[in-house]
C-alpha cells in the first residue's frame, strides 16, 4: 500500500513538472508614497460634543460645535514585495500612515472656547491579488485584505480670547485621549505604469470598528500624566461638571471607523 502511495506520489510529480518548469515566476519590489483621506466617522465623541454644547449654552456659548466630523488627511509610505506570473503576482505590503482633522471649535461671547481635532497613526500590513501591469497592458488592479494597529487621538485645547491654545491641565477637558486597536479591512487599488520603475494609483478600502462588543476595553486614556486628577471626555457634560469623575460610566469609548482614500507615486523594481 506504501509503494502505490509512493508511486502516486511520484507520477503526479512527473505530470505537474513540466508545466512548473515552464511558469514564469517573477519577483517585484515597490516603494511608494502618497496623500490620504478618511471619512472619520465616531458616534461617541459627538455624544460628548453635543452634550457640550447642551451643557455650555447656557453658560453664554454662542457658536456650538458643528454635528459632523471633518475628513482626516495626511501623507503616508508603504513598502512591498510581490510573487508570480508576468499578468497575476501575489503582494505583501506594509504601510506606516499619519493623519489629522482640521480642529472642530466651539467659541463663547468673549472668543474663548475649545478646540478638538483627531489625529490617526496607523501601521498596516496588506495581502493582496494584483492583475495586469504587463509590457501590453500598463493599467494593473489590486485586491488588498489589510489588518493593522490602528491609532486614534483625541486633542482637546482650551482657546484664549487672543487664539492661543493650550493643552495644560489649568483647564478641565485638556487632555490628549488615545486609545489603540486591532483593525481589518478591505480595500482595492487601481494603477499605471508611467516609465521606467514609475507608477501611479488611486487606492480605497474600508476599516470597520470592531470594539463595540467589549466598549469598556477601549475607553480613551489622558496621555498627560502631569495632571494630578483623571481627565476624560464625558457623555454627559452636566454629571462631568457637577464633580462626578467616574470615566467608566461617563467617558467616551473608542468607536471610530472610516474610509480611506489614498494616491500617489510608486516606484517597482523587478519584472
Amino acid at each position: 500500500m506504501r509503494q502505490m502511495k509512493k508511486m502516486l506520489i511520484i507520477c503526479c510529480a512527473g505530470i505537474l513538472l513540466p508545466f512548473v518548469s515552464k511558469a514564469q515566476f517573477s519577483f517585484i519590489g515597490y516603494a511608494e508614497a502618497g496623500y490620504q483621506i478618511e471619512t472619520t466617522k465616531s458616534e461617541q465623541l459627538l455624544l460628548f460634543t453635543k452634550s457640550y454644547n447642551d451643557y455650555e449654552t447656557t453658560q453664554g456659548l454662542t457658536t456650538p460645535f458643528p454635528d459632523k466630523i471633518p475628513a482626516a488627511h495626511g501623507t503616508y509610505m508603504k513598502f512591498g514585495l510581490g510573487i508570480g506570473g508576468p499578468a497575476c503576482k501575489m503582494i505583501l505590503d506594509f504601510g506606516i500612515l499619519k493623519m489629522e482633522t482640521d480642529p472642530m471649535s466651539a467659541r463663547f461671547s468673549d472668543q474663548t472656547g475649545r478646540d478638538i481635532s483627531i489625529g490617526i497613526r496607523n501601521s498596516t500590513t496588506d495581502v493582496g491579488i494584483r492583475f495586469g501591469g504587463t509590457d501590453k497592458f500598463p493599467v494593473w488592479g489590486q485586491f488588498d485584505m489589510n489588518i493593522g494597529i490602528l491609532n486614534y487621538y483625541i486633542f482637546s485645547r482650551f482657546v484664549f480670547a487672543d487664539g492661543s491654545r493650550s493643552l495644560g491641565a489649568e483647564h478641565g477637558l485638556n487632555g490628549i485621549y488615545t486609545d489603540f486597536t486591532l483593525a481589518a479591512g478591505i480595500g482595492l487599488t487601481v494603477g499605471a505604469h508611467i516609465y521606467g520603475p514609475l507608477n501611479v494609483f488611486a487606492h480605497a478600502d474600508i476599516l470597520p470598528n470592531f470594539n463595540k462588543q467589549h466598549p469598556e476595553y477601549h475607553e480613551f486614556e489622558d496621555l498627560q500624566e502631569f495632571k494630578e486628577v483623571n481627565q476624560y471626555l464625558p457623555n454627559d457634560m452636566a454629571s462631568y461638571a457637577a464633580g462626578n469623575n467616574y470615566q467608566s460610566e461617563n467617558g467616551i469609548t473608542d468607536d471610530f471607523k472610516g474610509k480611506h482614500f489614498s494616491f500617489g507615486i510608486q516606484l517597482q523594481f523587478g519584472k
